[in-house]
């Protein structure tokens, strides 16, 4: 499976805009959906066979679908341009993207990377789906595997059922293999498109064939007993959608209104779950406001606002999460002092702290500590909710 060093290696960058890029010569930076569109000065994936027009529903496959009918190449492959491949992740984020000499150790054992595939454990793919689209897309795309690849559908069904998958659309595969891949996807997809009604679908949901495709790759790979690398994807910036939603929230936050907090987050995401994800939004900074503002919410209720007090600044506030975290890793009998320091709140602590531990006995034995912290200080009340935060763990 050796491969040559000298192969031809493109992996194409996929972007609608200007954007810092790999120094490498290997990355190649595509312009998706560039029909109709001004030039941003990299190539264009409306030249030669291509279907740039269909971006709007196909996402970056518009660009995959170039390369592969135009670009000449040993081994193929396709990122976002704010998110990569990583031997592991660093600080540099820029300096942790794989280079050629990292790919080329993968490929020469296996003829295939993928990312690492994401886990929703509660959930099967299929259920994912319908609860982030609509059913019928995959619903419509059985109905063709079963008409055009019908040996492929106890693999479709089998995939549909797990809880893991390879997300994203990004992959690097040997020529072969992407000639393989490519001709199967588009074939089951353009056969989709003509059968699926779309009326009524958002500008997010039409991204549909973008969203079958990230469902579809799993099935092509297991059907045909390939044995990919999985690599770790990094990332440079959060999502531009979630970084609009993360300044308009902490806006909102700033001003003390965190009902109206809640209420937009909870908005977007109805709108945009995507935007809560941990590869849109890479500092879980959405995650952070949404609980801050719940912990202000249910303080206003109970007639405190010690953490409205403290700051209303949800970066100050994560500041003072770390120190909890600090305090808890390093010198766990500090973190009373510190409670009272901070005036948090028994409803900021018992959000706080099963965030904060992951395993369950230390997390019981904290409430402990706690709870005799108080009962020394003759608070029996506070004392009392530890102990049965304990006894329900055990």
């Amino acid at each position: 499976m050796k491969t040559d060093n000298n192969q031809k290696i493109k992996i194409i960058v996929a972007s609608h805009k200007k954007y810092r890029m790999p120094e490498e010569d290997m990355y190649v930076p595509v312009q998706v959906g560039a029909k109709g569109r001004k030039d941003i000065g990299m190539l264009r994936d409306d030249s030669g066979d291509n279907i740039s027009e269909k971006n709007p529903n196909y996402c970056e496959l518009t660009g995959l679908y170039w390369a592969w009918k135009n670009e000449t190449y040993d081994v193929l492959g396709m990122v976002h341009y704010r998110r990569f491949f990583v031997e592991k992740k660093k600080k540099n984020k820029w300096g942790a993207i794989a280079t050629r000499k990292q790919i080329q150790k993968r490929l020469n054992k296996s003829d295939i990377i993928l990312p690492k595939k994401r886990n929703y454990f509660i959930e099967t793919n299929y259920s994912q789906y319908c609860h982030a689209h609509n059913a019928i897309d995959l619903d419509t795309t059985r109905v063709i595997i079963e008409e055009k690849y019908p040996e492929y559908l106890p693999e479709f069904d089998r995939q549909m059922k797990k809880t893991k998958g390879h997300k994203f659309n990004m992959f690097i595969m040997k020529r072969y293999a992407v000639d393989e891949y490519c001709e199967w996807l588009f074939d089951i997809l353009f056969d989709v498109e003509k059968q699926l009604d779309m009326t009524g679908y958002d500008e997010y949901n039409q991204r549909v064939y973008g969203f079958i495709a990230e469902r579809l790759l799993r099935v092509w790979i297991v059907y045909n007993n390939y044995k990919p690398y999985e690599c770790i994807v990094g990332l440079t910036e959060s999502k531009a959608e979630t970084k609009n939603a993360i300044e308009h929230a902490a806006k909102l936050l700033k001003n003390g209104n965190y009902n109206q907090v809640l209420q937009y987050l909870d908005e977007v995401k109805e709108k945009r779950p995507d935007a809560f994800y941990l590869d849109s939004d890479i500092d879980r900074s959405l995650g952070y406001i949404y609980t801050f503002a719940k912990i202000m919410q249910t303080e206003e209720q109970a007639g405190i606002n010690n953490l409205c007090g403290l700051s209303l600044d949800y970066k100050g506030l994560i500041n003072v999460g770390n120190e909890l975290a600090d305090i808890i890793a390093g010198a766990p009998e500090k973190l009373y002092g510190y409670i009272q320091t901070k005036n948090l709140s028994i409803y900021y602590m018992l959000v706080m702290l099963p965030k904060l531990y992951e395993n369950k006995e230390d997390l019981i034995n904290i409430y402990n500590y706690l709870a005799n912290e108080y009962l020394n200080r003759n608070d029996l009340n506070t004392a009392k909710i530890y102990v049965n935060q304990a006894l329900d763990l055990e």
